[in-house]
This record gives C-alpha cells, sequence and structure tokens, in this order.
C-alpha cells in the first residue's frame, strides 16, 4: 500500500476506488433500468463510491505532527519572557546611567577648561612665534570646550 498526501478542490474532485464496489454496481443497474442520462449516472455512482479508510500510517503522521506542535508550545511556554525583557531592561539602563555619568564628566572638565580660559584675562600679547602658537592652541582648547558644553 502506497501512502500519499494529496491536496484537490472538492467541488470538484472526489477520491474513489480503482476498482468498481458492488454498492456502485447496483447503483449504475438501477439508473440504467430507470432510463437516466449518463451525467446522473455518474452522479449517482459517485454517491455510492465508498468513503477511502484512514489508515494507521496516516493517523501516525497526523499523530506525530501534533505531538511536534506540542512541544513547540511547551518550550515557547518554558521560555520565561517577561523575565527576559526585564533583564534586558535592566542592562539598557545600567548602560544609560555609565553614559550619562561619563557625558557629566566630560561636561565638568569642559567647563574647568572653559572657566581657566575666562579667569585668565590680561595674557598679553605673543612677542615670539612660539607665544602665539602656544597662544592659539589655548584658544582652539577654549572653543573646543565650549563646543562641548553645548
Amino acid at each position: 500500500m502506497t501512502t500519499k498526501t494529496v491536496t484537490y478542490d472538492d467541488a470538484k474532485w472526489l477520491l474513489v476506488p480503482k476498482e468498481i464496489t458492488d454498492e456502485m454496481e447496483r447503483a449504475i443497474h438501477r439508473s440504467l433500468a430507470n432510463g437516466y442520462q449518463l451525467d446522473v449516472l455518474w452522479d449517482t455512482v459517485l454517491a455510492a463510491a465508498p468513503i477511502p479508510p484512514v489508515t494507521i500510517a496516516e493517523n501516525a503522521s497526523r499523530d506525530a505532527e501534533v505531538e511536534a506542535l506540542k512541544e513547540q508550545v511547551r518550550v515557547t511556554k518554558e521560555i520565561d519572557f517577561p523575565r527576559k525583557i526585564e533583564a534586558v531592561t535592566k542592562a539598557i539602563i545600567d548602560e544609560r546611567d555609565t553614559l550619562r555619568a561619563a557625558l557629566a564628566e566630560l561636561e565638568g572638565v569642559c567647563r574647568e577648561v572653559y572657566e581657566v580660559w575666562a579667569g585668565s584675562e590680561g595674557i598679553p600679547l605673543p612677542k615670539t612665534a612660539a607665544e602665539a602658537y602656544l597662544l592659539q592652541l589655548v584658544e582652539q582648547m577654549r572653543d573646543a570646550a565650549k563646543k562641548g558644553l553645548k
């Protein structure tokens, strides 16, 4: 015996035996005796065709599919999604707090650099190229600190 799964439009197709059954044969004889047309005869024969039996192999296959689905549901239920979400949320909040603390520290350093510059009024005009270069570097640091405070 061959077991195969076939999908078909049951509004247009039926599964019937390869060989005519006694019931189907009796339906043909009754239809012929009553003078029915071929289409009525065919409908009568199909109506008399037996429903194919479901084999144990088909049931076993379906049972295996059902068990596999039940296992998927069981595994899914075992995963504690709320606990995992809570752990991820806590990790994100901890990282956010760490980044906020680092940012506050950097802002403090920038403010300190800028305040040192602001309190340094009276820097004389540079007399040498080296002093001019150093003053230019200090001004760049002031500008970078000011930018970091925004």
